[in-house]
């Protein structure tokens, strides 16, 4: 579902640290999921965030226009067709455009990096094992989301990939109430429900022995 996916992807500017990197489409539905991405995309608002009317704000850093934009040459070089949503309307400030990559490479920067931006990676797939070997060559592992009426099968994603912090049918999964980690590079320890709270705890063991 794309709505999921847009705020996975595009809230904050698509510089939250739980942000899709890439989303895996069914190749049935491949093509019609990138046409309403495409469309939803082309209706975000760039500009002032203190202005009511913007969806999509500047960048936290002033190199990071330049980074995302080397991110998607990189793509591009690889044969991958990327479609930047909003060519020529940009502000002035740390404003990029929205841009879809289409089909890349998984062994591509593109895939591989965190994007920390709104640029998404938009892949078909036939069978859920070729997304389970892809993520396993990647080295991080924050979170993932999946939409799906069958909650068994979502279960059983989630349990099969490597990654901390996991979505069914929502773009928000964290709260303060559960744990909030990431697998690989993406994090070591927890914050948030008991295992946060055991992060600040001091422990000490005594150990007796009769003389």
């Amino acid at each position: 579902k794309s709505y999921n996916i847009m705020i996975a992807k595009y809230r904050n500017n698509g510089q939250s640290c739980i942000a899709a990197n890439h989303a895996w489409i069914p190749k049935k539905f491949y093509d019609k999921f990138v046409d309403n991405f495409l469309e939803k995309t082309q209706d975000l608002v760039i500009g002032d965030p203190l202005d009511p009317s913007t969806t999509l704000g500047p960048l936290a850093m002033a190199s990071d226009p330049q980074r995302i934009s080397k991110l998607l040459s990189s793509a591009e070089e690889t044969g991958t067709t990327v479609i930047r949503t909003h060519p020529g309307t940009l502000p002035d400030g740390n404003f990029v455009s929205p841009a879809v990559c289409l089909s890349p490479p998984t062994d591509s920067q593109i895939v591989q990096q965190e994007i920390f931006g709104p640029a998404l990676s938009i892949i078909p797939y036939e069978a859920i094992d070729e997304i389970a070997e892809a993520l396993q060559k990647i080295q991080y592992g924050l979170s993932g989301y999946i939409s799906t009426n069958n909650f068994k099968r979502a279960r059983d994603v989630a349990i099969s990939l490597d990654i901390g912090i996991f979505g069914v049918n929502t773009a928000t999964p964290n709260t303060p109430q559960i744990p909030f980690s990431g697998r690989k590079l993406s994090g070591i320890g927890y914050e948030g429900g008991q295992l946060g709270l055991n992060e600040f705890m001091k422990y000490q063991s005594i150990a007796y022995a009769d003389n």
